[in-house]
């Protein structure tokens, strides 16, 4: 490394303790002399590595780099320092992670590598002694001294780099790393992770992930997502068996339909100002002796009620009007409340179109994964909907799943994200929106809108007067700093025949 730069770097910053020596590299702990901001300073021995290419882009996965420089003899890296605990430190400890734990890692290594692999840039290190876990369960991705570019004409790797029992066998000769291979490391180190237990369901992900043939893995991180955000399968006579109780249940107890459109387009701005206007800041304290988990059924007669709908009301149903395509809301991040930090949670609020989903959530002081809202649309509505070709249908403009969070706690609750996952009959559909910035304590909010339009719904038809379609978003916040309540919300559709609707209504 050329001696300027090495002269620069000492001018900035002020070497603390080496970390690491090798005749490869030199790591230095360091600290900013303008700012005493903590550092990790590295000079490497070697060339054409993705340092410069990771300096353009950011993710919460890596450090930040601040400085790369690279000459003939080797390249200078300033990076953010990471501190927490490495994998390997906690297998040496025999602190396993739990499936729930497993899982969120795994979820949060699939957003990261995404957007790493779309910028062709491979890992391939992967292993429990790079990773490192932070407070709040946030994982971080250190060491990509052995990354490369990915090169769709070479056949296999120029250098074979990685650790053995970790790297997949493409990565030792046999052919050319790829998005693929950081699939492999990633499956082996969760593995690893998991001790001796593991459940079936993500096991068999796992396996697959840890495929010797690349072509036998998952494909893509966004396959590997959508695997473990998937719901584990019965079998097809638990199925059935379930499908003919719940169908009975539902069209017979509840099936009454929820409007989900605004009545008249220019009131939707009044809704959104109803939304962000602050409400509920008394936090119930009472908790339910039973979680409800019945679809909520919106009861056009009764306003603001805490308590799941009962399978005996009857009414009249409402009318459904389609309003002319307009531009979703966007993310609002909202100024703090006058109130002072109660709780050690953020509570998370959903809406469907302006109406508010399982109200009765607000009981709750701990996390509740079974909140549903389910909506009812007769044949005379979707049927109106824009062709997708081939039969289908897809959700119009001017819908949208609007959700607001709120820090009740005394810390900055950072990286709030939604995961929505969208299910056609098995057809799975993935995004992920990310918030601008972190939420205030003591009562700052951030807020999402997310559209629905464009989603394909396969047509109802085809299966027969009687049959209820298997459409659903489900809704994953996540971020760091606290307790979330809130964190799951699921959005059942069904669509019916007009015939059927009708027979509904006259029974009533």
């Amino acid at each position: 490394m050329q001696e300027n730069v090495k002269k620069f770097l000492e001018s900035r910053f002020e070497k603390i303790k080496i970390l690491q020596k090798t005749d490869k590299s030199e790591v230095w702990l360091a600290q900013e002399r303008a700012t005493k901001k903590l550092v990790v300073i590295k000079f490497l021995n070697s060339i054409g590595l993705p340092y410069q290419e990771l300096k353009k882009i950011s993710h919460p996965l890596w450090a930040k780099i601040f400085y790369c420089a690279q000459d003939s003899a080797g390249t200078a890296i300033v990076e953010e320092f990471l501190q927490g605990e490495s994998l390997a430190e906690m297998i040496e400890q025999k602190n396993f992670l739990s499936d729930a734990q497993a899982r969120k890692i795994l979820l949060q290594m699939c957003d990261g590598l995404k957007i790493l692999h779309e910028n062709k840039i491979i890992h391939r290190d992967i292993k429990p002694s790079n990773l490192i876990l932070q407070a709040g369960g946030i994982i971080r991705l250190i060491d990509f001294d052995a990354a490369r570019i990915f090169n769709a004409e070479k056949k296999v790797d120029t250098h074979s780099l990685g650790t053995k029992g970790y790297a997949p066998p493409e990565q030792f000769g046999y052919g050319q790393t790829d998005n693929r291979s950081d699939i492999f490391s990633l499956g082996t180190t969760i593995f690893e992770m998991l001790g001796d237990n593991c459940e079936k369901n993500l096991k068999k992900i796992l396996l697959k992930c840890t495929e010797l043939d690349p072509k036998n893995r998952f494909q893509s991180v966004d396959e590997l997502k959508a695997a473990l955000l998937e719901k584990p399968r019965t079998s097809h006579k638990k199925i059935f068996a379930c499908g003919l109780l719940i169908c009975g249940i539902l069209f017979f107890a509840n099936s009454t339909s929820e409007e989900i459109f605004p009545a008249e387009v220019d009131k939707i701005s009044e809704v959104e100002e109803k939304i962000l206007s602050p409400e509920n800041k008394k936090i119930v304290e009472k908790k339910p002796e039973k979680k409800f988990e019945f679809p909520e059924i919106k009861f056009p007669e009764e306003k603001n009620s805490p308590a799941p709908p009962t399978p005996r009301q009857t009414f009249e149903l409402p009318k459904i009007t389609f309003p002319e395509k307009i531009s979703p809301p966007t993310e609002k991040n909202l100024e703090p409340e006058e109130i002072q930090p109660i709780k050690n949670y953020v509570k998370v609020k959903y809406w469907l179109n302006g109406t508010r989903s399982a109200e009765w959530t607000d009981n709750f002081e701990s996390d509740t994964t079974n909140a549903v809202h389910g909506t009812y649309i007769a044949e005379n509505s979707w049927s109106r909907w824009q062709s997708a070709g081939g039969g289908s249908i897809i959700f119009p403009g001017g819908n949208y799943i609007y959700i607001e969070a709120q820090n009740f706690s005394s810390q900055i609750f950072t990286d709030p994200q939604v995961n929505l996952v969208y299910n056609d009959n098995g057809r799975i559909e993935t995004k992920t929106f990310y918030g601008n910035s972190s939420i205030a304590p003591g009562g700052g909010k951030i807020s999402f809108s997310i559209p629905l339009e464009g989603f394909r719904v396969d047509n109802p038809r085809v299966v027969g007067d009687y049959w209820m379609s298997k459409n659903s978003f489900e809704i994953y916040f996540s971020g760091s700093g606290a307790e979330i309540i809130g964190s799951k919300m699921t959005y059942d559709f069904g669509f019916i025949s007009q015939k059927r609707w009708d027979e509904e209504k006259n029974n009533r």
